[in-house]
C-alpha cells in the first residue's frame, strides 16, 4: 500500500470520527515526548493491565488505559538518568535502554494476568501468519486497551471514555481509526472479520446492562443518590450519558423556586419536587405523570426545564400518551438509552388500548420494532411525564382499568401567571437559557431532595384513589363545552334538544370565544360525560325523525327546529 493511500484512509477516518481516540503510540514515542518536555498532561485511570499510551482529543494529553504505576516508570527513568543526559541525548541507544527500563517496571505490573493470546508464535507482522490469527490477535490487544460492550438484539457496540465518564456508540469509530494505523488491518474485509470477532468476546444481554439506579454522572463525578457524596467517574457504573451538570452542593435556584412557587399550591410542589427526583433515578418505570393545565400556567415551561435537567433533546424522548400505549406502536423501542419521555404539549387523543402503556409502567421485559431492526430484553427506565390542556379521552376498558389508575399521577396547574411587560421573554428557550440554565445545579440539588424523600417514604405525596376523580373534574376554565351547555341550555331529565340545534350552537360559542371546537365524534363523548346522550326516539312530536340530545333543555331558545 502506497504511502499516500494510507495517509487518504487516515484522512477519512478523521473525517468520521474527530472525536475518536488516535492511533496508540509506541513507548520510544512517548519517550521522546516526555523527554522533550512538551507539557503533555499524564491521565491515571486504572491499577490493573498494560502500559498502553493513547494519544487523544487534545495535542497536550496523553490518556494511559490501565495503567496506575506510571508515575513509577518516570520515577525509575529519573533515577536512572540525569536530566542533562534525557535533554541532550536522542540517541537509538538511549531511547532503546528508556524503552528496557519501562518494559522492566511494567512487566513487574502485568506478570500475574494471563496473556492476551497464546496461539501466535513469533512476530505478528510477518507474511507467514494467517490472516484469522491476526485477527484474533489484535481483537484481544483491542479489548484488553478499552472497555468495549455489544448489545446482542441489535449488535450495537458501546465503548467506555474514561474522560467523559460514560460509553458511547463510537466503538466501530474507534476500531476504524485503529485499523487505518495498522497495515494488517488496512482492508475492509480485515475490518469487518476484526469487528466480528471483538462483537464475539464483549457480548451482553441488553436486559444486564443497565445504569446503576443509586448513582448520578455529572460532568464532575458521580453522585450517589441518598448520601450526596461525590465519587470519581468509573466505568462500573455502565453509564451511557452523564447530565452537562457540575455538581455543587451548596447551590440554589432562586427562579425557579420563584416559577413553581407561583405555578403550584405546596402539596403540589412537594408531589413535583418527588417527580423531577424520580426522573433522576434510573430505577424501573412504575408510574407516569400528567400535567394538565390552562395557558401561561408554567407548565410548559417547567417541562423544558426537566428536560434540560435530564441531558436535553438526546437523553429525552417526546411521543404521547396514546402513541405509547399502543402494542403496534415503535415509539417503546427507542426508550432504551432514554431518561425520560416528556411530551410538552400532547395532542387530544382518544386511548382504547393501554397494553403496551403497562408494559412499560410493569417492570416487564419490552420487545418492540424499530426500523429495520428488532429490539428485545429491555425493562423501560425512562419516566413517563404528559403535558396537556385537555386530557385525553379513555375507553370504557381503559376507565375500567385499575392499573391505569394506579400508574397514572396527575398534577393540575391552575394558576396563571402573569409576568410584567417589560421582562417577558417571549422565545422559551432564550428564557430558559437566561433565567434557568445557569441554575440547574440548584435545580439538581432540590431534585435530589425530592428523591431521598420519595426513596424514605417509598411512595410519592400523593394519593392515587384520587386520580379518577381529578380526572373526570370538570372546571369551567378547562372544560369549555361545559361552559357551552351551561350557557345554552338546562339540565333537565326529560329535556331534550336535537343534536343539529346543539352542534351549530356550539360552533357558534367557539368562534366567540376563539375556542378550537372539538371533533363531532369527541363532542358527543364529552357530552356523554355530562350526561347528556344521543337518541334517534325523542319524545316529543315536535323532533319526530329527528336525532336528539336528553338531559337539556334550550334556555334561549335560538334554534328553528324547521331548518
Amino acid at each position: 500500500m502506497s504511502s499516500d493511500t494510507k495517509q487518504q484512509q487516515q484522512q477519512e477516518q478523521q473525517d468520521v470520527a474527530p472525536n475518536t481516540f488516535t492511533k496508540p503510540l509506541s513507548d520510544k514515542a512517548i519517550l521522546k515526548i516526555y523527554v522533550q518536555n512538551k507539557n503533555h498532561t499524564i491521565t491515571i485511570e486504572d491499577p490493573n493491565g498494560k502500559f498502553t499510551p493513547i494519544l487523544i482529543d487534545s495535542p497536550t494529553n496523553l490518556w494511559y488505559t490501565k495503567t496506575k504505576k506510571i508515575d513509577e516508570i518516570i520515577s525509575g527513568i529519573k533515577s536512572k538518568y540525569t536530566k542533562e543526559q534525557l535533554e541532550d541525548s536522542f540517541s537509538d541507544e538511549t531511547l532503546n535502554n528508556l524503552e528496557n527500563k519501562i518494559n522492566e517496571v511494567t512487566g513487574k505490573l502485568i506478570k500475574h494476568l494471563p496473556p492476551i493470546i497464546t496461539d501466535i508464535p513469533g512476530d505478528i507482522g510477518s507474511d507467514n501468519k494467517k490472516e484469522d490469527s491476526i485477527i484474533k490477535f489484535h481483537a484481544n490487544v483491542i479489548i484488553s486497551q478499552v472497555k468495549i460492550v455489544t448489545l446482542e438484539d441489535a449488535k450495537e457496540m458501546w465503548i467506555y471514555n474514561p474522560e467523559m465518564g460514560y460509553y458511547t456508540n463510537t466503538a466501530e469509530n474507534y476500531i476504524q481509526t485503529y485499523c487505518s494505523n495498522v497495515d494488517e488491518l488496512c482492508t475492509k474485509s480485515a475490518f469487518n472479520n476484526l469487528i466480528g470477532v471483538i462483537r464475539g468476546l464483549t457480548w451482553i444481554k441488553r436486559k444486564d446492562w443497565h445504569e446503576d439506579q443509586d448513582y448520578i454522572n455529572l460532568i464532575n463525578g458521580v453522585v450517589k443518590i441518598e448520601t450526596g457524596e461525590l465519587l470519581p467517574h468509573d466505568e462500573k457504573y455502565k453509564f451511557r450519558g452523564r447530565l452537562e451538570i457540575n455538581y455543587d452542593a451548596n447551590a440554589k435556584c432562586s427562579n425557579f423556586d420563584k416559577l413553581i412557587t407561583e405555578a403550584l399550591p405546596e402539596t403540589d410542589r412537594l408531589l413535583l419536587q418527588e417527580w423531577f427526583g424520580y426522573n433522576l433515578m434510573n430505577t424501573a418505570a412504575k408510574f407516569a405523570m400528567v400535567w394538565l393545565g390552562i395557558g401561561d400556567s408554567g407548565r410548559t415551561t417547567i417541562s423544558r426545564i426537566l428536560t434540560e435537567l435530564l441531558g436535553g433533546l438526546d437523553k429525552v424522548q417526546g411521543s404521547s400518551l396514546g402513541e405509547l400505549s399502543d402494542s403496534n406502536s415503535r415509539h417503546a423501542a427507542y426508550l432504551d438509552d432514554k431518561r425520560a419521555n416528556i411530551d410538552g404539549d400532547m395532542e387530544y387523543h382518544f386511548i382504547k388500548n393501554i397494553s403496551m402503556f403497562k408494559k412499560l409502567t410493569g417492570g416487564d421485559i419490552i420487545s418492540a420494532d424499530r426500523k429495520f431492526e428488532k429490539i428485545s430484553g429491555f425493562i423501560n427506565r425512562a419516566k413517563l411525564t404528559f403535558v396537556c390542556n385537555k386530557l385525553p379521552g379513555l375507553s370504557e376498558e381503559v376507565k375500567n382499568d385499575m392499573q391505569f389508575w394506579n400508574r397514572i399521577i396527575l398534577i393540575k396547574f391552575k394558576n396563571r401567571i402573569t409576568v410584567p411587560e417589560d421582562k417577558i421573554v417571549r422565545d422559551l428557550s432564550k428564557a430558559i437559557d437566561k433565567f434557568y440554565r445557569p441554575e440547574l445545579s440548584g435545580i439538581l440539588n432540590w431534585a435530589l431532595e425530592g428523591a431521598r424523600r420519595y426513596i424514605k417514604n417509598n411512595k410519592f405525596t400523593y394519593k392515587h384513589e384520587d386520580t379518577f376523580d381529578l380526572w373526570f373534574e370538570d372546571d369551567e376554565e378547562e372544560n369549555p363545552l361545559k361552559d357551552f351547555i351551561n350557557t345554552y341550555y338546562s339540565f333537565q331529565e326529560d329535556g331534550e334538544v336535537p343534536t343539529g340545534a346543539v352542534k351549530g350552537e356550539y360552533i357558534i360559542y367557539c368562534s366567540q370565544n376563539n375556542i378550537t371546537p372539538l371533533s363531532p365524534k369527541y363532542f358527543g363523548m364529552n357530552l356523554s360525560k355530562l350526561g347528556i346522550k344521543r337518541s334517534k326516539y325523542p319524545k316529543s312530536p315536535d323532533f319526530k325523525g329527528m336525532s336528539v340530545y336528553k338531559g337539556i333543555s334550550s334556555i334561549k331558545n335560538t334554534w328553528n327546529i324547521n331548518k
